[in-house]
């Protein structure tokens, strides 16, 4: 298994950070390796919501199929791998509070996979905890410079 957690305060308000969170169709524009990403069914997030996402890993494009198990407005979000997902399985959460400054988001990310891939899963921390950093300094410098992710 391979973990990670990231967080950071962002000065907005949690009922701004949220709902940026929560779609994920924007995500390729403050995630570089994300190229597309699609809700099934579209519309608005909820529990049962698939995202099918096209996204760069190891120089290929490769699909990744996850649902929102858990949807909590302005609190938290929980996807989980499918069974039609490719290996490794994984489950991501995003956790915001509101704070002083504020809010903080907590983003975590697990993935599992079969024997080979626990042989690798050490090699591959240093560089998604590297994108997981990237990818949440660029929607902190969006959102604190009120650039919308629709004007991109």
């Amino acid at each position: 298994m391979l973990r990670v957690q990231h967080g950071l305060i962002i000065n907005e308000s949690v009922e701004t950070v949220f709902p940026t969170l929560a779609d994920f169709e924007a995500e390729p524009r403050w995630q570089p390796a994300v190229l597309e990403t699609k809700l099934d069914p579209a519309g608005p997030v909820h529990i049962g919501t698939k995202t099918i996402q096209k996204r760069k890993f190891g120089g290929r494009t490769i699909t990744t199929i996850g649902e929102i198990v858990e949807y909590e407005p302005n609190r938290r979000i929980v996807s989980r791998s499918t069974p039609e997902n490719p290996p490794p399985a994984f489950e991501t959460i995003y956790e915001v509070e509101p704070v002083q400054e504020g809010t903080h988001v907590t983003y975590t990310i697990e993935l599992r996979g079969p024997g080979l891939f626990n042989l690798i899963a050490p090699l591959m921390k240093g560089s998604l905890t590297k994108d997981i950093k990237t990818r949440f300094a660029t929607l902190k410098t969006i959102l604190e410079t009120r650039h919308s992710l629709s004007e991109r």
